[in-house]
């Protein structure tokens, strides 16, 4: 089994998609984006306003972010979880193993809020959001086999709503962004 799933891991670095799928994959992710603009909006948890801090903070943010949480969660929640599209896997065992890969990917926000002592990560419209994005990354990693276009998506999902959408605020613990 560990076999399979390094397999899996490698498989998923491994794999570029084609032109094709990347642009199915990009529409899946623009009509993401479109709903949690309009979520995000009609809410209040989201608006205009730029990240406020040092010009090094904003510099090594995006890189950071790329890291945690993009790379860490996508390995964990897709290349671990879900079976590369190489794998013989029916579409019942992918359709629970996506199931168990988004319930512990949102899971994973409160226990980081509850942790890291930040309430956006308890916020039902942050989890509806989060929601929504793993099932976009989770639909356009079975998609590509690639792990480099649901990274990509999370990535830059995380960094617009920080630098951009007011997100850093709600980071924000005793006045500083970590």
């Amino acid at each position: 089994m560990l076999n399979v799933r390094l397999r899996s891991i490698r498989l998923a670095f491994k794999t570029f998609p084609e032109r094709r799928t990347w642009r199915g994959c990009l529409g899946l992710f623009g009509i993401y984006a479109l709903c949690a603009l309009l979520i995000g909006w009609a809410t209040g948890f989201c608006r205009l306003e730029l990240m406020k801090a040092s010009a090094w903070v904003i510099a090594s943010t995006p890189v950071v972010l790329l890291v945690t949480p993009s790379l860490v969660e996508e390995v964990l929640y897709r290349a671990v979880l879900l079976p590369h599209p190489v794998e013989a896997a029916s579409p019942r065992t992918k359709l629970v193993w996506s199931s168990v890969s988004l319930v512990a990917f949102v899971a994973s926000h409160p226990v980081n809020g509850l942790v890291s002592r930040r309430a956006v990560f308890l916020d039902p419209v942050f989890l509806v959001l989060a929601t929504l994005l793993g099932i976009v990354c989770t639909l356009t990693y079975l998609r590509s086999g690639s792990i480099w276009v649901p990274m990509l998506f999370h990535w830059l999902t995380v960094v617009v709503w920080i630098m951009f959408l007011g997100g850093w605020q709600k980071l924000m613990i005793t006045g500083v962004w970590v």
